[in-house]
């Protein structure tokens, strides 16, 4: 980070306003979205990790459907 603080006129800034001039993520963001990412590797089987040790699928659930 010490490039764009020299380079973009940073030092001094807040962590966020920081992050809003760079159009960058939070660590907490890039975590979820990391998070969110992993478990669709699980759910599709595309990772070591099989989905029932995690999740617990109910068959029985009825989603009802939307039309727009």
């Amino acid at each position: 980070m010490k490039i764009y603080e020299n380079d973009k006129g940073m030092k001094g800034k807040l962590y966020e306003e920081r992050l809003r001039k760079l159009n960058l993520w939070s660590l907490e963001e890039r975590r979820n979205r990391q998070d969110l990412i992993e478990v669709f590797k699980i759910c599709k089987g595309l990772s070591r990790i099989r989905p029932d040790e995690l999740f617990h699928f109910d068959d029985g659930v009825k989603v009802q459907e939307v039309s727009l």
